[in-house]
């Protein structure tokens, strides 16, 4: 990806994968978002940046439970956006090894892992999913709150 004047001009590899396009984008963006929100917390208005349906406000003791609600939901997006998928080190090998043979219709082979570790593994695989949750709620509150992302 690159500008040309005022306009992005996206290559084919740039395409191959949107996320990996993305991903660092709104990831930074999202960062220094936050670090603005916290930043102008106490100029002009405590409620900059704030989206109403954060909470709610009755009293002058309610506004540091909401700031910071907005604070954990923008620390998600940014979670959903930068983090890496948890890693586990273990041996691959050709599936056929293991009663996965090559599909022959296409001639791709199919792999599987067999782990060092079966309780490490275990352990890769549970970090994994809640990494794949954690990934998709901060998905969905960015997708929610887009048209909050001002000040």
């Amino acid at each position: 990806m690159r500008m040309k004047g005022k306009k992005y001009i996206f290559d084919t590899k740039d395409c191959w994968s949107l996320t990996d396009t993305l991903n660092p984008i709104l990831s930074a963006a999202l960062i220094k978002y936050k670090s603005e929100l916290i930043r102008l917390r106490d100029e002009d208005h405590p409620f900059r940046g704030i989206p109403s349906g954060i909470g709610e406000y009755k009293e002058e003791s309610d506004f540091e439970d909401i700031y910071q609600s907005w604070i954990d939901i923008v620390g998600e997006m940014v979670y959903a956006f930068s983090a890496e998928a948890p890693d586990y080190t273990g041996k691959w090998i050709e599936g056929t090894e293991h009663g996965k043979p090559a599909d022959e219709t296409t001639g791709s082979m199919f792999w599987d892992l067999i782990p060092k570790d079966p309780a490490a593994y275990n352990k890769f695989l549970v970090q994994t999913r809640e990494h794949e949750l954690r990934v998709v709620e901060g998905r969905q509150l960015f997708a929610k709150h887009y048209d909050n992302l001002w000040w």
